[in-house]
């Protein structure tokens, strides 16, 4: 899924970042555990599950994965950042 200069994390690492959960969102509705944008030579990565503390799971864990990847090898990214989306949490950890 392309977002004119934006790019979501695992469109181009080829994981399916879409996982299904009932939140408060709504039952069923597609939750995508990572943010990843590409902007004027700046990767933005957002852990984004704000409701379980941005806590690290195996789905988000390989979308990051995917998301280095990809800001790795290409050569207009000069920095890259990572943030946690909400107001109370970075990161809980990781889900064990």
């Amino acid at each position: 899924m392309v977002n004119g200069p934006a790019l979501r994390a695992g469109v181009a690492g080829g994981c399916g970042l879409a996982q299904t959960s009932g939140n408060a969102i709504g039952e069923g509705v597609p939750i995508m555990p990572i943010d990843y944008v590409k902007r004027d030579g700046v990767a933005y990565i957002t852990l984004n599950n704000p409701a379980k503390a941005n806590i690290l799971d195996k789905q988000m864990s390989d979308d990051i994965a995917a998301a280095w990847i990809d800001l790795w090898e290409d050569r207009a990214i000069r920095c890259a950042i990572v943030t946690g989306a909400g107001e109370r949490h970075f990161c809980g950890g990781h889900n064990l």
